[in-house]
């Protein structure tokens, strides 16, 4: 299957990735369950994350805006080790969405690459504003 693949090194390809698993696809109650009333992140799975970034609006940013799983993150990174031990093409550069989702996302799978790879955040890449009460 990949050495078909090898063949786009000629030419010029953009590859699509979604973002890994959502910690709010998987936990749906994460929120009212991991955070206590300081405030404070406590995972109680192993596919939570094991600490949770300190946002300004509180923890209810994460309400449009949820990190990914432990499994979302190393699903990317396992990814982006499939590109590099396959040599499928040589990745130049790397969009993301602005969503914390999709940035961790990209990074896992830089990190799988293991290749120093700038990530360019695009806010035109952001989901349709329409779904959000606010933008995160």
């Amino acid at each position: 299957m990949f050495q078909n693949l090898t063949l786009f090194s000629r030419r010029k390809v953009i590859a699509l990735i979604r973002n890994g698993e959502r910690i709010d696809r998987v936990f749906p109650e994460w929120l009212n369950l991991n955070f206590t009333d300081s405030g404070k992140y406590l995972p109680t799975d192993l596919n939570q994350p094991i600490e949770m970034l300190q946002r300004s609006g509180g923890i209810g940013d994460y309400l449009d805006d949820s990190p990914i799983t432990e499994i979302g993150g190393l699903t990317s990174q396992i990814l982006g080790r499939s590109f590099r031990l396959h040599d499928i093409w040589p990745i130049q550069k790397i969009y993301s969405s602005p969503s914390l989702r999709c940035v961790q996302s990209a990074a896992a799978f830089v990190k799988g690459l293991n290749k120093n790879i700038k990530i360019c955040i695009e806010p035109g890449l952001f989901d349709w504003t329409k779904w959000y009460k606010a933008i995160p």
